[in-house]
């Protein structure tokens, strides 16, 4: 096993929710804001036993510990690679309402609209990862999200499904880099060394809220026996256009659209974007998810 990054705590900014202005100003500064314990365990609990039950389902695990929540993940073959086989499992919960339900929890919408204000919205597109801990997911990418999306201050909500120590890997921030580092800089070799990088051992629970700008990467699952689940859900301005990519499934061109993944839904309203927003081309062609 590769030895693990020594990286700073994040800060914890769950003191300001009640003072938009400071947490804005924290945002301003950092390009991050950490929130321990904002969503209801068992809300997240419940996408998670979902999300195993399909995993289960397909070989992906030889068991799912409790309290804490843990995904055994089965030997190889590896299930990330682009197979029909991860296909079909990344369709199948793309398709679970609770998830893109938990992308407009009371909690996040709360912290949405104190940094964005009230006339802003979550992506339709939703990212679930599932990281197996060999050796193809090893390698993660520096990056920023601007260079996918292409839509200025737009804002990223990473949490983690299953309690995520730093062994399980997990997302990492480079403080400060919306500022510090040129929009047009190449970020992709920057140092995993240097002395700005935060993280956390997140647990369910646990919210981390990004810039567009702000430089991040998934940390390797370096656990050898667990799988690690995660959500990003991403926030942007009504005044701002959309690109009609986002208002698609994630990962679109290789499972099926939202009139098959919503049959049986009770609502539509995780996947829609506010009268008047505008849209504009571009498919995301760049984005690392």
């Amino acid at each position: 096993m590769e030895g693990l990054s020594v990286l700073l705590v994040a800060t914890d900014s769950s003191e300001l929710l009640a003072y938009p202005e400071r947490l804005s100003a924290r945002l301003e500064v950092d390009g991050y804001l950490f929130f321990r314990d904002l969503l209801p365990e068992t809300q997240v609990n419940g996408v998670a036993d979902s999300v195993l039950a399909e995993l289960g389902e397909r070989g992906w695990l030889t068991g799912v510990g409790q309290a804490p929540r843990t995904a055994w993940a089965a030997p190889p073959p590896d299930r990330h690679v682009e197979d029909e086989d991860y296909w079909q499992t990344y369709a199948a919960v793309q398709s679970l309402e609770e998830f893109h339900r938990l992308g407009h929890s009371a909690e996040l919408a709360a912290v949405r609209e104190a940094v964005l204000g009230p006339e802003s919205f979550t992506l339709p597109l939703k990212v679930l990862r599932m990281v197996r801990p060999y050796t193809a997911q090893l390698k993660k990418i520096i990056h920023r999200d601007y260079a996918a999306f292409r839509i200025p201050g737009m804002l990223t909500a990473w949490l983690p499904l299953v309690d995520c120590p730093q062994d399980l890997g997990g997302l990492k921030i480079l403080r400060g880099s919306h500022r510090d580092i040129p929009e047009e800089d190449q970020v992709s070799e920057l140092s995993v060394n240097n002395g700005n990088w935060v993280s956390a051992n997140y647990r369910v629970g646990d919210v981390i809220v990004f810039h567009c700008l702000t430089v991040h990467a998934g940390q390797p699952n370096q656990s050898g026996d667990r799988i690690r689940l995660s959500a990003d859900f991403r926030w942007q301005s009504s005044h701002t256009p959309v690109p009609q990519w986002v208002c698609q499934p994630h990962q679109s061109a290789r499972i099926p659209g939202w009139a098959e993944l919503t049959q049986g839904w009770s609502s539509q309203a995780w996947i829609d974007i506010p009268d008047g927003v505008a849209t504009t081309g571009g498919d995301g062609s760049v984005f690392h998810g």
